[in-house]
């Protein structure tokens, strides 16, 4: 990640992460990798429930962003953050209240496995476990040249 971000900024681009997957399970240093946006969700990584999405950024990311015209109603980042700024917080339209209590739960669960870093670990050991398996089946894992990650793994 470091020489692709690196990349990146030398052409003065925006770094935006889809971290779907991987927030809450991967360690992913925002700062080091100077990164503008990062989206994801409430599930997967973070094991809570579907609902809503949310994006980190810089505020300064959200400023330069005001005055470009969104062409979705929901999906609009800018009045979302608005509404939350003038709001001191809340969604613009109907609250996913459940999603909100079962992310304050995945949080906590998070915290008890040890962090970022422990939920790594499990899902590493997850994905090492599934392989050895598959392979006992006379499956093959696609060869990433050292690339593999805990989350996803392709058989032949």
């Amino acid at each position: 990640m470091d020489k692709i971000c690196a990349v990146i900024k030398k052409y003065d681009k925006k770094i935006i992460v889809d971290a779907m997957s991987s927030f809450g399970a991967l360690p992913i240093d925002v700062a080091k990798h100077d990164i503008d946006y990062l989206v994801s969700s409430a599930n997967k990584g973070l094991e809570g429930v579907p609902g809503f999405g949310f994006t980190i950024a810089k505020i300064k990311q959200m400023q330069d962003i005001k005055d470009v015209p969104c062409r979705s109603l929901s999906l609009d980042l800018n009045a979302q953050w608005n509404y939350l700024e003038k709001n001191k917080g809340g969604f613009r339209f109907t609250s996913p209240v459940h999603a909100i209590r079962a992310l304050n739960q995945a949080l906590a669960e998070l915290e008890e496995e040890g962090g970022i870093e422990g939920r790594y670990k499990r899902y590493s050991t997850m994905q090492r476990t599934l392989s050895d398996g598959m392979k006992k089946l006379g499956f093959k894992v696609l060869d990433l040249k050292g690339y593999q990650g805990p989350i996803l793994t392709t058989f032949h």
